[in-house]
């Protein structure tokens, strides 16, 4: 499916201008989506919706999004890089 294809390129892109692996850091998901959301905004892009982003975030690039105790959903490894 081609607009699937699209979408994990958009989604690629602004992960390797955005953001970087840093093992043991805690992204919430939500700051993730909202810094993505501006990203698009800025670009001029349409925002993939919140479920279809943490779909592909995880089919396609392996970044599983995990909830422990009363903390919000969070993604381990990853942060926004500091000039982002």
């Amino acid at each position: 499916m081609a607009w699937l294809d699209d979408l994990e390129e958009q989604l690629a892109f602004f992960i390797c201008e955005q953001c970087e692996l840093m093992p043991g850091h805690v992204l919430r998901s939500k700051t993730f989506y909202e810094k993505y959301q501006n990203w698009c905004s800025h670009r001029q892009e349409k925002v993939i919706p919140v479920r279809v982003f943490h779909a592909i975030l995880e089919d396609c690039f392996g970044y599983i999004r995990q909830r422990k105790g009363s903390l919000q959903p969070y993604y381990m490894g990853l942060r926004i890089k500091e000039c982002a």
